[in-house]
């Protein structure tokens, strides 16, 4: 049986590529759970470019973990499936990462709903403000206009 596997070696196999491309795609959350935080702190402070940098590496990560996504996803799908042919402890682990993904993913989405809400308001007032500076504008324009002619009717005395 020289270069066979066995049974228990194909389950082990499996077992460590499903953690390992478990692990990955954790690890890439945990980078743009660092970034929703980032971002928000960047809205916060209203540093614009900065935020733009922060919201382009998001996307960047984004389409990475997309990729990982796609090795692990028929084993995310049906767990119980997938666990039952792994050794219990690279099962346990396996459980565990996923645990871990979803509370990465809730503190993403809390973080990403943090900033539409800074940005709305900031927006907003940017909005109250441009509408003000508008309204000025045109208030200094009316009074400052003269006649196009002179007045059509005039009070005379006689």
């Amino acid at each position: 049986m020289f270069g066979e596997e066995t049974r228990a070696d194909m389950t082990a196999d499996r077992g460590a590529t499903v953690l390992d491309a478990l692990r990955q795609e954790r690890a890439l959350y945990a980078r743009i759970l660092d970034l929703a935080v980032r971002q928000r702190r960047e809205a916060e402070a209203g540093r614009t470019e900065e935020l733009l940098a922060v919201l382009a590496e998001k996307g960047r990560l984004t389409e990475e973990v997309a990729r990982a996504g796609q090795g692990s996803r028929q084993f995310k799908t049906d767990w119980a499936a997938a666990s039952a042919r792994m050794d219990p402890r690279d099962a346990e682990i396996g459980k565990r990462l996923l645990d871990e993904m979803a509370g990465i993913l809730r503190s993403i989405l809390a973080e990403e709903e943090a900033c539409q809400k800074l940005l709305g308001r900031s927006r907003d007032g940017a909005l109250e403000e441009l509408l003000r500076v508008q309204k000025g504008r045109r208030a200094a324009q009316a009074y400052g206009q003269r006649p196009a002619a002179g007045p059509r009717f005039k009070d005379e005395k006689k």
